[in-house]
């Protein structure tokens, strides 16, 4: 008759609601469901019959009824811990506030970040406001006894958790201030934390808002030029670009520039530009045509070997009647 899975499953829940634990372990072990075996080993010497039928509804999935059973029993912040576990933030909100207001700055940090993940950005922006700790206040001090590896900053003397959270809670408070308009905040912050990571987030976020010129000037600062670059073409800010030129591996874009500064009649930096995009023959050209320099036409051609920067230089020469240098 129990040979089916179904019925075996009914019965050992049956076992649980009387809180028979141990009949309950021999049926889930015979039916080889490791995780249930598992976790009610876990629980089976528990004395607190409320805190144990906590376990147990929370195990079967009835959450609410698990949630009214940890508050009666000895360990009512079982309840909150069920909370976090799920991800239901706005519950363990409220039973932080009623179990431990300590807990709440690092419940809203978390809730920020899920809110930032699925794109509520205002409610994002003030759980992470929220979520920022007093140094050496009691929810700092809480989060420390969460964890027995525990350090402290040798230079400062901040508990590494304590300034770790505050870190990310001000990291996502920049990227929503940000994201909801408050540029000036949201930049004020990258400007603080000096963080190459914020700044490229950041930075990807003022360019997908199309706010180009202070997306460049944090991929600057973050070192990742070519995308600063990239940037400043689109505002053709070629002065930009000729600070950073030497930072740019782009080839792409360094021939952008070398073309816009020869238009512009900047020649020597445009043979800068050219040699540096690799592009040795408009080097040549710009050197005989427009800066009468033989001589460094004539060295681009032996480092490059360059048939068509030769035969430029071949033919400089001769129009000069000069055959012995051609």
């Amino acid at each position: 008759l129990l040979n089916e899975g179904v019925e075996w499953d009914r019965l050992a829940k049956a076992a649980l609601e009387k809180l028979e634990v141990e009949f309950a372990i021999r049926i889930y072990r015979n039916m080889k469901n490791v995780s249930m075996v598992w976790s009610l080993e876990g629980i089976k010497d528990i004395e607190d019959k409320k805190l144990m039928s906590g376990h147990i509804s929370m195990l079967l999935g009835d959450y609410n009824q698990a949630q009214d059973l940890y508050l009666q029993s000895s360990q009512p912040l079982e309840a909150l811990n069920m909370r976090r576990d799920l991800l239901q933030w706005d519950q363990a909100l409220t039973l932080a506030d009623r179990l431990s207001t300590a807990e709440i700055p690092m419940i809203s940090r978390e809730y920020g970040q899920q809110l930032e993940f699925t794109g509520d950005y205002p409610a994002a922006l003030a759980h992470y406001e929220r979520g920022l700790l007093a140094p050496g206040g009691q929810a700092g001090k809480a989060l420390l006894d969460t964890s027995s590896a525990a350090r402290m900053d040798v230079e400062g003397g901040i508990p590494d958790l304590e300034q770790e959270h505050n870190t990310a809670c001000k990291a996502g408070i920049a990227r929503m201030a940000l994201r909801c308009g408050d540029m000036r905040k949201g930049l004020a912050i990258c400007q603080e934390m000096k963080s190459r990571q914020l700044n490229r987030e950041c930075a990807e976020i003022l360019e997908n808002i199309k706010q180009f010129g202070e997306a460049a000037q944090l991929y600057e600062t973050a070192n990742y030029y070519d995308k600063a670059a990239y940037l400043y073409i689109k505002l053709k800010n070629w002065t930009k670009i000729g600070q950073i030129l030497p930072h740019i591996s782009s080839s792409k874009i360094q021939l952008q520039f070398a073309k816009a500064k020869e238009a512009d009649g900047k020649y020597k930096e445009a043979v800068v530009a050219y040699e540096a995009a690799r592009d040795y023959d408009n080097a040549v050209r710009l050197l005989l045509d427009k800066l009468n320099d033989p001589e460094n036409a004539v060295r681009i051609v032996k480092q490059t070997k360059s048939t068509e920067g030769a035969k430029m230089v071949a033919k400089f020469f001769q129009k000069l009647n000069d055959y012995t240098s051609a």
